[in-house]
């Protein structure tokens, strides 16, 4: 008879005794970064009453964070999350400095001293990402670190970059850009060091100085050569095809080339 009152008691204990549970996402807010959420394990009786586990307003989302620095989530409504009920009241310190302190309650495992993990959700609402790499993903975007040592970027928009400072991009081996479209750079200065520059396809300048391309009284040290028609901007005249007015027998001077 002692065991049974026992045994009852524990189970009337264990019934309001409350650990780790899945919740999912009523509201948000992302300013306070706390959530209203609807426990989704109902509470069943001996008896065999189901009831649900009321809505718990303003419970922390736990990001992973340290100091300045936080890997952020865009939690929604309907998301999944893992709750932890706190062994203690955490109200007190929430709106504190993080030092320790008195929790000023004695209460114990209270639904009102939740906390939230955005990291639990069923099977069929799982995300599928590469294997053997970490991987930050948001849709159709991510960014994945393998263990073979290479780092993938894809996005189905823009890629943005910005930086108060420097930005210096260095490789061992070649680095090479490929678009469907435009390569546009604009910039206050370009400087290209390089022991051959090599284009193909057509090229258009407005301006171009190039030390390489000047001689100093000696004109043999120039070699500047072109698998296309280049045209002098003096006249359009062409390099190949053009012709001298005023031709004269000695050491007369022609006139100036025409196109």
């Amino acid at each position: 008879m002692i065991s049974e009152v026992i045994q009852a008691h524990l189970e009337n204990f264990l019934t309001e005794f409350h650990t780790v549970f899945p919740a999912q996402v009523v509201r948000y807010n992302h300013e306070n970064q706390c959530a209203d959420l609807q426990p989704t394990i109902k509470k069943r009786f001996k008896d065999g009453q189901v009831l649900d586990l009321p809505i718990l307003h303003n419970v922390p989302i736990c990001f992973l964070s340290v100091s300045n620095s936080i890997i952020g989530l865009p939690i929604k409504e309907n998301d999944t999350v893992l709750i932890l009920i706190c062994e203690r009241s955490i109200d007190a310190w929430i709106n504190s400095d993080g030092d320790p302190i008195d929790p000023e309650d004695t209460r114990k495992f209270n639904l009102s001293d939740a906390i939230a993990i955005p990291c639990l959700r069923p099977t069929s609402k799982k995300i599928h990402f590469v294997e053997n790499a970490i991987v930050l993903k948001n849709t159709n975007c991510q960014i994945a670190i393998s263990d073979r040592n290479t780092i993938d970027i894809q996005a189905q928009s823009k890629i943005n970059i910005n930086s108060e400072d420097d930005v210096c991009i260095t490789s061992a081996k070649s680095i090479e850009i490929k678009s469907d479209s435009n390569v546009n750079i604009s910039c206050k200065n370009a400087d290209i060091k390089a022991d051959k520059v090599s284009f193909s396809g057509d090229i258009e300048c407005k301006n171009i100085s190039c030390e390489s391309l000047k001689s100093s009284n000696d004109i043999e040290a120039l070699n500047v050569k072109a698998e296309i028609e280049v045209t002098a901007a003096y006249g359009s005249v062409s390099l190949s095809k053009h012709v001298h007015g005023g031709v004269l027998s000695g050491s007369s001077v022609t006139g100036i080339g025409k196109g």
